[in-house]
């Protein structure tokens, strides 16, 4: 756990901020069009942060290596991630453009900062 400690901390640094500018921005420049429970987009990558690491783990202790586990994290994660947005836009119709854009923000930046930082941290 001590290997992704500097990967860890970015990316709730990360989560951190991308939360405060899009509460913000819907809070201060268009509340008219804030989706309601914007809160899970963050525990979702939350949540997605711990099942990789969970994956992680579980290849460490059996031997095999991490690289494995992160392949199996990417389609799981990107299969969860596709499930939650269309049930939310089945759900709240009406919230799907701004929703669908601070999702993908949130996206966008946190998985260049996982592949970037992972390449640094599997290859040590």
């Amino acid at each position: 756990m001590d290997k992704y400690k500097k990967f860890i901390i970015t990316y709730l640094v990360l989560v951190a901020l991308l939360t405060a500018v899009s509460f913000t921005a819907f809070g201060l420049v268009w509340p008219a069009i804030c989706p309601p429970m914007l809160f899970l987009i963050p525990v979702l990558f939350i949540s997605v942060l711990a099942l990789m690491l969970a994956l992680c783990n579980l290849m460490e202790k059996k031997g095999k290596p991490v690289q494995m586990a992160l392949m199996i994290y990417r389609p799981v994660k990107m299969l969860l991630l596709l499930a939650f947005v269309l049930v939310y836009i089945l759900a709240e119709k009406e919230y799907a453009i701004p929703f669908i854009a601070t999702f993908a923000t949130f996206y966008l930046v946190l998985s260049v900062c996982e592949t970037v930082m992972l390449v640094k941290t599997v290859r040590k």
